[in-house]
This record gives structure tokens, C-alpha cells and sequence, in this order.
């Protein structure tokens, strides 16, 4: 008797089942309406059923995983790298390498990459996703992905050096299902995010929106995917806070309106009030080990970065030094889904 499918609560009468990890999920809504939030349900409950996930961050919030709800009390065993809360800094030139790591070792981690410019982010960016894609590949297993403000990962018009990282975007959503990649695409702003790009997302979920130019770009979605819910377009800028309608018309065939229950982690995408100072909120601190440590030996801590016992000082990816992802030091497996690595 085969066992039943874990499933992920989204909303009262809304679940994923465990297929979503090697899914394409689109979270579109404009900005404070709760898409970040209901990106990091989903990512919870991936966790939950031990999905290893790789976030890429260009907005710096999604620190918050590593702590639960209050702030104060462990969250999930995300290893944060670069931005202001990262144990390690990143550096441009290590995404080959990092993605080799990640991979192998199975990592749950949020690339912070908020404090690169276009040219470090499309370099980093480009690096990660071409060798993550065909790590993936020779290591076949589920695995997502998730692309925070995807409009700068991957614009509709280009500019610049962004021609190669829009291109690892496309291959891992167009094509990484094959060996079980999954993704999810996070915008304020669809219509800037690349049509090819946004067209194979198979589960929409779309907030409150009033721009005519982003309802233009979902109007397109809905017109190729599920013609006969174009009739509720109209019902988008009225939609409250954490109030989302799915589309799923092929995968869950399912088109509802839904309000998110409530998550589990920080929320450190939270606006901050006007003379209400925030208190000071740490993430919780992962231990690299075994061959993560090694890949990562030599990095250097920037300053006025906590000090960190069990981390190496050198920025990741930085200087001749820095060993190789294939460094040993820990037995094959490593630490699988939402395991934190052994210490």
C-alpha cells in the first residue's frame, strides 16, 4: 500500500503536496501584501519535508528563517551567507564553487546578495545557477529553488551583464524539473520580470495589485493558462493583506481565493514604523562542517561582522587559498534537507 503524500498548508482548504518541490510557483503581488510572507510558508513547510533550498536574496530579508516567530527562539537550519547578518560575506567570484558545496552537501542556505552591484550580482548570479544546474544533474535529487525579487534576476529588458545570469534563471525553471529542480519567482513587479521566464510557472499566486502594466503581464498568464478566470482581474486591488487568489490550472487545477494562515519563522521583511525603534534581532548562527568547512576555509570576516567561533575569517570565495568544494573532511551524505549539518 503506497504511503500517503506529505502535504504543506498554505491557507484553510489549500495544501501542496510534496510535488511542489520540483514545481515552478510564481508569488506576485505589490509591495507589503504579504508576498515574501507566503513565500516563506511554503519554504517552512519544504523544510518540513526535508527539501534542501536555496534562496537568492536581493532585498536582505530572508535572514528571518533561522529564527522562529518572536525573534528570539531558534527558527530553521538556513546557513546565511553574505549581506549585513551573513556568517560569511560573499564574495562575486565564488558562485562556481559555493553552488558545487551546496549541491554535494545538500545545504539549506540564503545567498544574501543585497549589498552586490549589477555588475557583481550578474556575475555571482550567473556562476551559482550554471554549475548548481549541472551539479543537479549528476546528483539527481529534490531541490528548490527560490528567486526573490526575480525582476532583478531576471529582467524583461536587459542591460549590461545580465544576459548571462538571466540565462541560468531560464534554464533552471525551464528545464530543471528534469533532474528535480523546482523554483518559485518572487516580484512586485511582473511586468518587468522576463516573459519566457514568468510563462512557466504552473501555480500562480497573485495578491493585490493595481498597476495596469503588472495586470497586463498576469492578464497575459491567465490568457495562455486559464482563460476562464480572466472575469476576476478585476477583483486584485481589492484584495487585503495576506489575501491571495492560486491559479494552478494544470498541476492542482484549482483556482480560488485564499488568505495564508500564519508562518512559523521571523518576519524580517516587516516595514518599521515611523518612531517605533525595532529592537536588534541576530539570526541564529549555523555550523559549517566536514567539507563545507574546508570549502569555506579562509574566508574573511569583513569588518564589524560578529565575531564567529566556529567560522573561518577569510570572505568566501576570495584569494588563491580558498580550498576546493571537493575538500574533504565530511562522509558522503552530509547534512540532507532541513537538517542542520552535524557537529
Amino acid at each position: 500500500m503506497p504511503l500517503p503524500r506529505r502535504t504543506i498548508e498554505i491557507a484553510k482548504g489549500l495544501s501542496l503536496d510534496e510535488s511542489a518541490a520540483t514545481e515552478t510557483l510564481g508569488v506576485l503581488a505589490r509591495k507589503g501584501r504579504g508576498k515574501t510572507f507566503l513565500a516563506t510558508k511554503i519554504v517552512e513547510g519544504l523544510c518540513d519535508l526535508h527539501c534542501p533550498t536555496t534562496i537568492i536574496d536581493p532585498a536582505g530579508n530572508w535572514w528571518g528563517l533561522t529564527l522562529a516567530a518572536n525573534g528570539k527562539d531558534p527558527g530553521l537550519p538556513f546557513i546565511v551567507l553574505g549581506g549585513q547578518r551573513g556568517e560569511l560575506p560573499l564574495s562575486a567570484e565564488a558562485g562556481h564553487r559555493l553552488a558545487e558545496v551546496v549541491v554535494q552537501l545538500r545545504l539549506n542556505v540564503v545567498l544574501d546578495v543585497s549589498e552586490f552591484d549589477d555588475k557583481e550580482l550578474s556575475r555571482f548570479v550567473g556562476d551559482f545557477l550554471e554549475t548548481f544546474r549541472v551539479a543537479s544533474q549528476r546528483q539527481r535529487q529534490a531541490r528548490m529553488v527560490v528567486f526573490e525579487e526575480a525582476q532583478l534576476l531576471a529582467p524583461q529588458q536587459l542591460a549590461g551583464d545580465t544576459q548571462r545570469m538571466l540565462k541560468g534563471v531560464e534554464r533552471i525553471v525551464r528545464l530543471g524539473r528534469n533532474y528535480g529542480i523546482g523554483s518559485m519567482l518572487i516580484s512586485q513587479r511582473p511586468q518587468s520580470v522576463n516573459k519566457e521566464v514568468l510563462s512557466q510557472v504552473e501555480c500562480l499566486f497573485v495578491g493585490q495589485i493595481n498597476e495596469a502594466h503588472a495586470r497586463k503581464a498576469i492578464r497575459d498568464w491567465i490568457a495562455e493558462k486559464d482563460a476562464e478566470a480572466m472575469s476576476q482581474l478585476d477583483a486584485l486591488s481589492k484584495l487585503e493583506r495576506g489575501e491571495f487568489f492560486c491559479w494552478s490550472p494544470s498541476w492542482l487545477q484549482v483556482f480560488k481565493k485564499i488568505r495564508v494562515l500564519p508562518k512559523r519563522t521571523f518576519d524580517a521583511s516587516r516595514t518599521p514604523e515611523l518612531g517605533h525603534r525595532a529592537a536588534a534581532v541576530e539570526p541564529r548562527r549555523e555550523s559549517l562542517t566536514g567539507r563545507a568547512r574546508s570549502a569555506t576555509r579562509g574566508a574573511r570576516r569583513r569588518r564589524g561582522h560578529r565575531p564567529l567561533d566556529r567560522f573561518p575569517r577569510r570572505r568566501f570565495g576570495a584569494g588563491k587559498r580558498a580550498a576546493s568544494a571537493g575538500g574533504g573532511g565530511q562522509k558522503e551524505g552530509g547534512a540532507g534537507g532541513c537538517s542542520a549539518p552535524a557537529t
